[in-house]
């Protein structure tokens, strides 16, 4: 029986490891709890069972520069399936045959992926799956050409050549997780005693100018009112009503912009949010708000609480259009599969569909972007004050909000630590004033109200229509 790759790719991770059916050659592929699927053989050698460990599943094509020689046949073969596995396995029977055999001849020289995977198996623990995801990706995508040499093989010149690599693709911070990541990979080897090699001692900054930073996409808030309009009346191209397409857009992405503008946070906090972490009647403070919990906070390392974003008017009023979409989930945007009339209850909305729905209506501007426009409007709004003075009153012109609740509101970190060590303030009803101010500039105040307990009963339907 063979080990093909379609059932490898379909196979889902469940509660405990487990194992798919093996090869006839010996292969078996292992499958973990957080989906990362592995290669294993096991093979009789010298009266003695074996266990050949050959690589982790990669369904992703492999380009002329990650091929590796005996492993790859052509460009656009998956990177690590099946077939690679028996060609890697051939490989390590032939040494073993030879004399020669690859795990003794590196006990003391171990190859840079193994130790690199049990780097990461280390450092998991205390990981989300999207974080190890993300590092998996890095040596996979970046780190190719040195993954199958021994720790004491690579040499500076080889991770310079793999950084120059990702400079020359314009990104200076996917360079610098990069280089991190092995520096990392390194230091943990070092004191494992697998090396006392140090290539990764290389001053990158004397090697590579920095790139132009490009803020993100923004918009002027004096177009505010203008675009805000087009959320709602915008009706999409004549090809897309031809196709037989939706009209405008999907009213999960219209009300996802409108919150993201409103509550200026980052987008990834808006986009996994959960119903009960609003207080909408005001309970807990005498106006509604919105508890962010710390583990979802960028910021969660300098400052280990939640963050209370204070909701405005017009928030709580899209909140409550929103809730008649997903009230019966425990999620404010699920996912929207298919043609977007139906949702899917198990998945988040995907972390492009702010961008994509803007650009689709015309507007270079992305989610980050609305926190940017709302910084520069908050930071240069002034209002003028009567002072008195020995020669009576004067008119003064001040701001209109101090720079200390902005930063709350975004979220930020003091630069200066020692302040922000001791400047541990919420502003929580300054900040409800100040960005229910914000929303009264570009939408008028609706009635107001509050969702009533009576309205969270869940529906049975799944569908977006209200």
């Amino acid at each position: 029986m063979a080990l093909d790759f379609i059932s490898v790719q379909k196979a889902a991770p469940q509660e405990k490891a487990y194992w798919l059916p093996g090869s006839d050659n010996g292969i078996r592929c292992k499958v973990n709890p957080n989906g990362r699927k592995y290669f294993i053989a096991r093979k009789v050698i010298d009266r003695n069972r074996r266990e050949i460990h050959l690589g982790a599943f990669d369904p992703a094509k492999v380009t002329k520069e990650q091929m590796l020689q005996d492993i790859h046949k052509k460009v656009g073969e998956p990177r690590f399936g099946p077939v690679q596995a028996a060609r890697k396995l051939q490989l390590k029977l032939d040494d073993i045959a030879a004399g020669s055999d690859r795990s003794i001849k590196n006990k003391q020289n171990p190859l840079f992926e193994k130790i690199a995977y049990e780097w990461i198996d280390a450092k998991s623990k205390s990981w989300g799956s999207k974080q190890r995801q993300k590092q998996e990706g890095m040596l996979r995508n970046h780190c190719a050409p040195i993954l199958q040499k021994g720790i004491d093989d690579i040499s500076s010149p080889d991770i310079v050549s793999i950084l120059q690599t990702v400079h020359d693709l314009g990104s200076t911070s996917i360079r610098e997780l990069v280089f991190g990541l092995i520096k990392k990979v390194y230091r943990y080897a070092k004191a494992r005693g697998y090396t006392e090699a140090t290539p990764a001692e290389i001053d990158v900054d004397a090697l590579f100018d920095p790139h132009q930073a490009k803020p993100f996409a923004s918009l002027d808030f004096k177009n505010i009112e203008e675009f805000w309009y087009d959320i709602d009346n915008w009706e999409g191209s004549e090809a897309q009503s031809e196709s037989g397409g939706q009209r405008g857009l999907n009213p999960l992405s219209r009300l996802a912009i409108k919150l993201q503008v409103l509550t200026v946070v980052r987008p990834g906090e808006l986009r996994l949010a959960h119903w009960e972490e609003f207080d909408l009647d005001g309970k807990e403070y005498e106006f509604p708000t919105w508890r962010i919990p710390v583990n979802r906070m960028k910021s969660r390392k300098h400052n280990p609480k939640d963050h209370i974003v204070p909701l405005s008017v017009q928030a709580v009023r899209v909140l409550r259009d929103l809730h008649k979409i997903s009230g019966h989930l425990d999620r404010l945007f699920p996912g929207i599969p298919g043609k977007g009339t139906k949702l899917d209850p198990y998945n988040y909305m995907s972390d492009g569909t702010v961008n994509n729905a803007c650009k689709r209506m015309g507007y270079a501007i992305t989610a980050h972007g609305f926190r940017h426009m709302a910084s520069t409007a908050l930071n240069e709004a002034y209002r003028s004050v009567k002072v008195v003075t020995t020669d009576g009153e004067e008119e003064e012109i001040v701001r209109r909000f101090h720079e200390d609740w902005i930063e709350k509101a975004l979220a930020h970190t003091d630069s200066n630590k020692t302040r922000g060590t001791y400047n541990q303030a919420e502003y929580l009803e300054q900040r409800w004033k100040m960005l229910q101010w914000y929303a009264d500039q570009f939408l008028p105040r609706p009635g107001g109200g509050s969702i009533k307990a009576e309205q969270l009963i869940p529906p049975r339907s799944l569908s977006l229509v209200a």
